[in-house]
């Protein structure tokens, strides 16, 4: 089965994209889709593949990008943000995307990377949660306020709200 794809890298996180936005021009259309877990451990593969971090295909329906990927052992799951801005890169560079964002949509839900000039992406981050996973409801002007892991493990993030 002859599979065209491309090896995208971000920073040292190298991923595999595949292009499924014309229904995939290969023997993979007349035959069905295929099996992306098994196509995932095999292309990732150091030693037999292409050494990734794992592989996305990139898909379109009824307008939308839609993106689902898989890990380096076959496993699928939500879009690592490594893998989300290869895939927006991809899809600016194609003209798949609009000039201020690039939107994707998933299994796992909808995602948008923010274009910030034509060779800087970045990503969004949503709303503040807090440790109850509940949306923080901060007032504008409020001042800041720090944001930490849970379980005493993770990173400390100050953040400013309204430039204080």
């Amino acid at each position: 089965m002859n599979l065209p794809f491309f090896k995208l890298r971000l920073a040292s996180h190298p991923w595999i994209l595949f292009d499924r936005t014309q229904g995939g021009a290969s023997e993979a259309s007349s035959t069905g889709e295929p099996d992306w877990g098994t196509v995932a451990a095999d292309m990732c593969s150091r030693v037999r593949g292409a050494s990734a971090e794992g592989l996305v295909v990139v898909n379109k329906g009824g307008g939308t990008n839609l993106v689902e990927t898989w890990d380096k052992t076959g496993s699928p799951g939500q879009p690592p943000p490594a893998a989300l801005l290869c895939a927006s890169r991809w899809l600016f560079d194609a003209g798949m995307a609009g000039s201020d964002s690039v939107l994707m949509r998933s299994s796992y839900g909808e995602f948008e990377t923010i274009v910030i000039d034509s060779r800087n992406f970045g990503i969004s981050m949503g709303k503040p949660v807090g440790a109850d996973c509940k949306p923080l409801d901060v007032p504008a002007g409020s001042g800041s306020f720090a944001v930490s892991g849970i379980g005493r493990e993770g990173i400390v993030v100050p953040l400013i709200i309204d430039g204080r």
